[in-house]
């Protein structure tokens, strides 16, 4: 096991309850996980077939998918978001859940119609890897239009002046802080942030290609200000995600991918 893989675990295990109720929760970072998941659901659409939720946490897409005529299957590395996931489902036909890393999935090949890394990629040690396992596991793309050998990708947007605002002025400020305060370095998870077109051609460099995306979460208002004013950070983010059109895709926190398996790795 990596390092990054073990301080992603001690991350997660402590927050599985925390993580669940953010999603319903009326903030700013509740509306970016509800927006984000609405955009990947509507990427995904309906079923037959089989969809691989890597990175699943506590079940927060199980439901929704499973609605959809999927057969659902959620791995994630933290045991304690599993033990909440398989309780939460437990004896549900057609819902399974299992301990396990995007490197090394434990499944045949070509077993899934659907993969989805929401919320993953970004914490990942070796990218690379992980698509050549999700390659591993994908069905070939489909000739007839069937939704076979699709990933669902989550990323964060390096242009969104939120985030902007985040790496060039808050993190340096808070680093310095606990400098001066000898406090020493901070225990938060650490993420990636990408650039679409760059991101989209280190997907074809692996046997993908985008078929389509979708923006979401158009926050505008930095923090703190969007904790201290949450309604106003999440109405504005809605009415923007409303009217804005396609070429925004730059005011945007996050972008969901649909990209198709078009080699065998």
């Amino acid at each position: 096991m990596t390092n990054q893989q073990t301080r992603v675990i001690d991350y997660f295990n402590e927050r599985p309850a925390a993580y669940a109720a953010a999603y319903q929760a009326g903030t700013s970072e509740g509306h970016a996980f509800r927006s984000r998941q609405k955009s990947l659901l509507n990427l995904l659409g309906s079923g037959p077939g089989r969809v691989l939720d890597i990175g699943c946490g506590p079940g927060v897409m199980t439901a929704e998918i499973a609605t959809r005529g999927w057969e659902y299957y959620g791995v994630d590395l933290s045991p304690q978001m599993i033990a909440v996931a398989t309780a939460k489902f437990a004896n549900r036909p057609g819902i399974n859940f299992a301990v396990g890393a995007v490197e090394k999935l434990n499944f045949p090949d070509r077993h899934f119609d659907v993969v989805v890394a929401m919320g993953l990629v970004e914490y990942l040690a070796d990218e690379a890897a992980a698509l050549r396992e999700i390659g591993r596991v994908l069905k070939p793309a489909s000739p007839a239009g069937r939704p076979d050998g699709i990933l669902l990708v989550s990323i964060p947007n390096w242009w969104s002046p939120a985030r902007m605002w985040d790496r060039w002025l808050l993190t340096p400020l808070a680093q310095l802080w606990r400098h001066l305060a000898r406090r020493g370095p901070s225990t938060k998870l650490k993420h990636r942030e990408y650039k679409l077109a760059a991101y989209r051609r280190f997907l074809s460099r692996h046997g993908f290609q985008t078929i389509d995306w979708q923006a979401y979460n158009f926050r505008l208002l930095p923090r703190p200000f969007d904790f201290w004013f949450p309604r106003l950070a999440v109405a504005t983010a809605s009415w923007l995600e409303k009217h804005l059109p396609r070429a925004s895709r730059f005011l945007a926190t996050g972008l969901n991918l649909k990209v198709r398996k078009i080699t065998s790795l």
